[in-house]
């Protein structure tokens, strides 16, 4: 529902989900539905553990994308996780019918690239690449029916082009003290850890 998410969305499989959110609001204003939502940034555990075209622990590349500075925010599954038990255990008035906003971690492609390098204890290879390049990328997987392609594209270009749909500064203020938040080399060495990268 960011504006910047809905200006790319275009006739995608997005737009869609961008419709039933809407419609969802508009059922809770008129009393018919309730809902909570839960927004989050990259899942940090999943990209150190998987191959994608940001990071490739196999092969020790990063990919930074418009330059590497510019700021956002992720979370972990294990996070997650923790912030749907604190919702759960919320009266309902607190909750109800929000778009709640959550990050565990503030970073920058090029902290992903220092951490990992500190991490491993190994010089990792760049690639400079465009949000651009990788947002089209996903747009061509998505004609092909390559669905999870098409989602890297849309979350690379959300989350790294500065743009702020993929910065929550309020995120990190939410449940401070009560949910605690790993640091970027935390979540990178318990990631390489579960996936056995050296």
């Amino acid at each position: 529902m960011h504006p910047q998410a809905i200006a790319i969305a275009g006739t995608t499989v997005l737009a869609g989900k961008i419709a039933g959110a809407e419609r969802l609001r508009r059922l809770a204003e008129a009393g018919h539905s309730e809902y909570t939502t839960l927004v989050t940034g990259a899942f940090l555990d999943f990209w150190f553990e998987n191959p994608t075209p940001v990071i490739d622990a196999k092969s020790k590349t990063v990919t930074l994308l418009d330059g590497g500075e510019k700021k956002m925010t992720g979370v972990t599954t294990t996070f997650i996780a923790k912030s749907i038990g604190a919702i759960i255990a919320m009266p309902n008035e607190a909750t109800k019918n929000q778009r709640i906003r959550i990050a565990e971690v503030e970073y920058t492609g090029k902290d992903l690239l220092n951490t990992l390098e500190e991490v491993t204890d190994t010089k990792w290879t760049v690639i400079n690449r465009s949000t651009d390049d990788a947002f089209k990328d996903g747009l061509e997987a998505y004609k092909r029916g390559d669905a999870r392609a098409f989602y890297l594209g849309n979350i690379i270009k959300l989350n790294f082009d500065g743009k702020g749909a993929g910065y929550f500064e309020e995120g990190m203020q939410w449940l401070d003290g009560a949910v605690r938040r790993q640091n970027l080399k935390e979540i990178a060495e318990r990631s390489m850890l579960r996936s056995n990268t050296p």
